[in-house]
């Protein structure tokens, strides 16, 4: 691990290789007067990488911008990704996966040139031959394009996802090129836009 020092000894970067990181989560806010607080376990995230370099706020200290490369792995409870390179932008908790990127959770998986994932909500924006796969949900809140049983295949130049308060990833955007598929049947268009509700 190399690090270099600015003023008053502040951390200004440091690089590292076959690296390993944990970051632990933040805690729960506290409830508001009145309301009961909500038990929470959350994972702590995990990864990997060959190498490793780091940017750090000279006035706080305070790590600014993380680049892994190199086989990097991501863990956070049931959220996985790889891909060749990844940028940590801490100020907004963007996690951007460049080339061979891939994104997975218990719901499905997404595979992509580029994929930009905001951890705080899971929400997705992927481009490059974009291919996606959905699981088949419960009865109560199914998805799939006809079949409850079977999961759904999806492809695009851009897909991307927007959550709404109560329900991650509800809208599913597809455009250019976007075709959806469940077994037999098949959906093709220059824009599909989904709404899991």
């Amino acid at each position: 691990m190399t690090i270099l020092y600015g003023q008053q000894n502040q951390i200004q970067s440091f690089r590292s290789t076959k690296v390993t990181t944990d970051t632990d989560p933040l805690p729960p806010l506290p409830p508001k007067p009145g309301q009961k607080a909500k038990a929470q376990i959350l994972p702590v995230a995990h990864t990997t990488s060959d190498n490793m370099t780091a940017e750090f706020d000279p006035k706080t200290g305070n790590m600014k911008r993380m680049k892994q490369w190199g086989q990097f792995i991501y863990e956070e409870g049931e959220r996985h990704a790889v891909g060749d390179t990844a940028f940590l932008e801490n100020d907004t908790n963007v996690m951007d996966i460049d080339k061979n990127a891939r994104f997975w959770d218990a719901t499905g998986s997404t595979n992509g040139e580029h994929i930009k994932v905001a951890e705080s909500t899971g929400d997705f924006d992927a481009v490059g031959h974009v291919t996606t796969t959905r699981l088949p949900e419960p009865k109560k809140n199914a998805s799939a394009l006809l079949d409850d049983d079977a999961p759904s295949q999806g492809a695009a130049d851009h897909i991307w996802t927007v959550s709404v308060p109560g329900h991650k990833n509800r809208l599913v955007h597809y455009e250019g090129h976007a075709v959806l598929w469940q077994t037999a049947n098949r959906i093709q268009a220059d824009r599909i836009d989904i709404d899991r509700d």
